[in-house]
């Protein structure tokens, strides 16, 4: 792709969406369900299914590519509120020592533990969401698939054709060979989309894919994350989050 065609004019559509919108979902029982916990990498998905069907997805900020105004399908951050409603559900999982400590930032200066942290219930979304919406995904008993934010970064052509079977878009897709051929171009174009609201940090490169917990979390921190969830939470670590498990630090 040229750089003659960063100019093209996008057509761009605004919804006004609460906080609540988001966090509890829209009540579209008849589509599947995306969960995630926020800075999990929603955006990208968003964008990429967006652009593949030329169908719209609930957020902030949309991007139509046809005049269908059909959903793709709900989402929501409190999940595991919502999820018995649904009969195909997909969990977008990101390392929680990422997401937590971005999305709870000044919840995490003021904490004066990492168990304190984890189990505090102050914050719009508080932390012990991300285990709430995994054990809810685990238990639920409908067509299910997790998706990996770092695998959307790093394998982003072969995770996304999982993430279209699953939600059966595959027939009403653009050709993903073209949408690979252009990946830098869509990838600048969603991070600029995602920056009309908020601020990305890593710009979705995988050099940066521990910038967050890295900057904010010792390693002796990053050790006390990986130890809550293990030793509270053991088969679901395994099964889920032993791919962000660190080194162990001694003091």
């Amino acid at each position: 792709m040229t750089l003659a065609l960063l100019s093209l004019p996008y057509k761009m559509y605004r919804k006004k969406i609460t906080d609540g919108d988001v966090i509890y979902g829209f009540r579209m029982y008849d589509r599947p369900l995306v969960i995630s916990y926020s800075r999990s990498g929603m955006n990208w998905l968003r964008y990429s299914a967006e652009y593949l069907t030329g169908h719209p997805t609930p957020g902030h900020q949309r991007l139509l590519k046809s005049g269908d105004g059909e959903f793709l399908f709900d989402r929501a951050h409190k999940g595991f509120m919502q999820i018995d409603k649904y009969e195909k559900v997909l969990l977008l999982v990101r390392n929680y020592k990422e997401c937590l400590v971005r999305h709870l930032s000044e919840e995490w200066k003021a904490a004066s533990t990492v168990t304190d942290f984890l189990e505090g219930k102050s914050a719009l979304q508080p932390a012990y969401w991300y285990i709430k919406n995994l054990q809810a995904y685990d238990k639920f008993r409908g067509e299910k698939a997790l998706l990996y934010y770092e695998d959307l970064v790093t394998q982003p052509a072969s995770t996304l054709s999982q993430f279209l079977d699953f939600m059966d878009f595959s027939h009403k897709s653009k050709s993903l060979e073209e949408f690979k051929q252009d990946l830098s171009f869509h990838k600048q174009r969603s991070i600029s989309l995602y920056t009309d609201n908020q601020q990305s940090v890593t710009l979705g490169d995988e050099e940066q894919l521990r910038y967050h917990s890295k900057k904010a979390l010792t390693p002796e921190e990053r050790n006390e994350f990986d130890l809550y969830y293990q030793s509270r939470y053991p088969k679901l670590y395994k099964k889920y989050l032993a791919r962000y498990s660190e080194p162990h630090v001694t003091a």
